[in-house]
């Protein structure tokens, strides 16, 4: 969690500052760690495909990648549900995996599988190689809350 500054909290100009400054942060995370998922997708010569989330299309080449939204969640922080939530929804180019990242999308080479139906913790689970390895998206964190839907619903067309 990062150190907020006094007066951050208490005069508005002071706290856009200090937010604009932890979302420059989360940015130069996210890129890197999107650069690492690429290279291991090219391996497998699979493109990163666009995503739209609440009307707001995600795709390369726009004003609005990828990265953009993983910089989203990781605002909000990059956590995962237990292992007691399951992701039911379907999106189309996408495996949803909400337990083997933390990030909202990486190349999921392998994932977190539940091995104890007595642990909901996702560090209890084993790691299993993925057959094939794909795009997935981990889109809720630790509350079940999908931040990057609840920003996007936010934002006019």
């Amino acid at each position: 969690m990062p150190d907020i500054p006094r007066k951050a909290i208490w005069n508005w100009q002071d706290n856009v500052a200090e937010a604009l400054r932890i979302l420059a942060s989360k940015r130069t995370e996210v890129v890197t760690f999107m650069n690492a998922q690429r290279q291991q997708a090219a391996l497998a010569n699979a493109p990163l495909p666009a995503h739209s989330v609440e009307g707001v299309r995600f795709a390369d080449g726009t004003g609005r990648t990828m990265e953009h939204a993983l910089t989203i969640k990781a605002y909000n922080g990059s956590s995962r549900p237990s292992f007691a939530f399951v992701d039911n929804g379907q999106v189309p180019g996408f495996i949803l995996d909400p337990h083997s990242s933390g990030h909202y999308c990486f190349w999921r080479s392998a994932f977190r599988q539940q091995t104890s139906p007595n642990s909901t913790l996702w560090q209890d689970g084993a790691i299993v190689t993925a057959n094939p390895p794909a795009w997935a998206l981990s889109r809720l964190n630790a509350n079940n809350r999908n931040y990057v839907a609840d920003v996007c619903i936010e934002l006019e067309p």
